[in-house]
């Protein structure tokens, strides 16, 4: 994270002086590029490696966007002397693979001493069994450890292995020691590097802020010439913009007569547009009274013709009720007459017997 950091405020800081080489050759390059040494000083004062003074560059950057009484507050200070390296850049370096290597130096060098040792009484015992045992033939203790005391040492402590790993362990403690030290002086180189780069970005940025303050340092006889200079050919640019706003104004005046001139005749359009307007919302209103009149009067007949329909309707239909009830009185005494014709038909049968034949 902390690389990445770096890198990208490198970045920064290289497109920025992609456009600052001008800055020194004139004062009016200088004016321009006066925010892009403010960003110079705000990218520094947000790098890692510049935290130490990190507030007093940021106010600095501030000083020189901004100019005014800020910008005076640091006028006639040698920026130099304020912001030396060796107090203004912290370099956060990493000694991990050197520190590493330098711990497991430390410790692989007793490792052949330790190794011997074991060595060394494991032998020990192994001669003092054989001594014991009676087994000693006169053979020297190199000889017996040579030949394992007669195989009853294990393979990897017998005189030979022992020394073969001594010198590898030997040899680990000397590579480890000449590893950490060969990372040791690529850490200083890398520090030194980095020491040198922001120390020339310190410069630099420091004399395009020198040169932006010391621009209004009228104590200076050249800067005072210079500050008339400049003064007077502002007093002539700016008579050349007032003369040409006062031609503007003039060209603006009869544009705005003539859009006076114009308006009066929209106004007057305009007038005659509601008057058409309002006699033809009168007529239209009118005729939509008429409409609406006879319209009224043509569902108040239509509704006096249903009424009437509704009347003839309701009489017809008590008329069929009461000829319904007079066929129905009819039907009913042509049913008594034949009930006493059949009786009369029937009393006669029986008193005359002939009568029915």
């Amino acid at each position: 994270m902390e690389g990445q950091v770096s890198r990208t405020v490198s970045n920064n800081i290289f497109s920025i002086l992609r456009a600052m080489p001008s800055a020194l050759v004139s004062r009016d390059d200088l004016d321009r590029k006066r925010s892009d040494t403010a960003d110079f000083l705000q990218v520094l004062s947000k790098n890692p490696r510049f935290s130490s003074r990190c507030a007093q560059l940021a106010a600095l950057g501030e000083a020189v966007r901004k100019g005014g009484e800020r910008e005076a507050l640091w006028r006639g200070t040698n920026l130099q002397d304020v912001f030396r390296p060796e107090t203004t850049i912290r370099l956060q370096t990493n000694h991990f693979v050197s520190t590493t290597l330098g711990l497991l130096a430390s410790v692989v060098v007793f490792l052949p001493v330790l190794w011997t040792w074991l060595s060394f009484r494991s032998a020990s015992l192994a001669y003092r069994d054989i001594v014991l045992n009676r087994q000693w033939a006169g053979e020297s203790f190199l000889q017996l450890w040579a030949s394992g005391f007669h195989g009853t040492l294990p393979t990897h402590y017998w005189l030979h292995n022992v020394a073969m790993g001594s010198a590898v362990l030997i040899g680990m403690s000397v590579l480890l020691v000449l590893l950490e030290h060969i990372s040791s002086r690529i850490s200083s180189a890398n520090e030194q590097r980095q020491w040198e780069f922001c120390a020339a970005q310190l410069a630099e940025c420091l004399t395009y802020a020198q040169v932006t303050i010391g621009r209004l340092n009228t104590s200076d006889p050249v800067e005072g010439i210079a500050e008339l200079s400049e003064a007077a050919r502002e007093l002539v640019s700016a008579h050349a913009i007032i003369e040409q706003s006062i031609q503007t104004l003039d060209a603006m005046e009869q544009a705005v007569a003539s859009s006076a001139a114009n308006q009066q005749a929209l106004v007057d359009a305009a007038n005659a547009i509601a008057e058409t307007t309002r006699i033809l919302g009168t007529k239209l209103t009118r005729h939509l009274n008429g409409s609406t009149l006879k319209l009224n009067q043509a569902i108040r007949s239509l509704k006096n013709e249903v009424e009437n329909m509704k009347h003839d309707t309701d009489t017809i239909t008590e008329s069929l009720g009461d000829h319904a009830r007079a066929v129905q009185c009819q039907i009913t005494e042509l049913s008594q007459v034949r009930q006493h014709l059949d009786t009369l038909v029937q009393v006669s049968a029986a008193s005359n017997p002939g009568f029915s034949q």
